[in-house]
């Protein structure tokens, strides 16, 4: 039994080590949840624009505002401020990020074996199975409340002939409001 654990467990290490890590590409979460990782690239810079409404056979007729009004349209430096529009919009989504709910959860598992000292303890060899389950849920909003639940279960089970009740579960479920502080929040 110890060896077909230890070719599983190394059979495990192996597919985990050699296994694409989506950690660095977690397109499918993003595209489920509607969230990206990464900003958007800024559009790419359109030709001039404007230039055909002068023009004709060959030459350029232009007055003083119209290459005023075209050199401003077309300005490279002004395009740019633009983007910084949007790198400001996307700081704006990232400060209320925080109002994103999170939903936790957690399993473990702990099985251990031991030999009795005496008979009192119910059997030759003592075996106990521990199971812990946990989910959470919290979320801030932008009024400064933030509200918490969570939900825990245990189970122990035993071979001890003793053990009045086997298995024994526990559950505690915990809900919580926080008020941090008004905030001043625009719609």
């Amino acid at each position: 039994m110890r060896t077909a654990r230890l070719a599983f467990s190394a059979i495990a290490f192996l597919a985990l080590c050699c296994a694409e890590t989506r950690a660095q590409s977690s397109v499918t979460l993003e595209r489920f949840f509607g969230i990206g990782g990464k900003q958007k690239p800024a559009t790419p810079l359109p030709a001039p624009q404007g230039l055909a409404d002068h023009g004709g056979d060959g030459k350029l007729a232009l007055t003083l505002g119209d290459s005023i009004r075209l050199a401003l349209s077309n300005n490279t430096d002004i395009r740019l401020d633009h983007s910084q529009i949007e790198f400001a919009q996307d700081n704006l989504r990232r400060v209320r990020g925080p109002f994103d709910p999170v939903a936790t959860s957690s399993f473990a598992d702990n099985r251990a074996k031991s030999p009795t000292i005496t008979q009192i303890q119910g059997a030759p060899v003592l075996e106990t199975l521990t199971q812990t389950t946990t989910f959470g849920y919290s979320q801030l909003f932008q009024t400064g409340t933030n509200v918490q639940a969570s939900f825990s279960a245990n189970k122990l089970s035993t071979n001890d002939s003793l053990s009045l009740l086997n298995p024994s579960l526990a559950s505690n479920f915990r809900a919580k409001e926080l008020q941090t502080g008004t905030r001043k929040f625009s719609g």
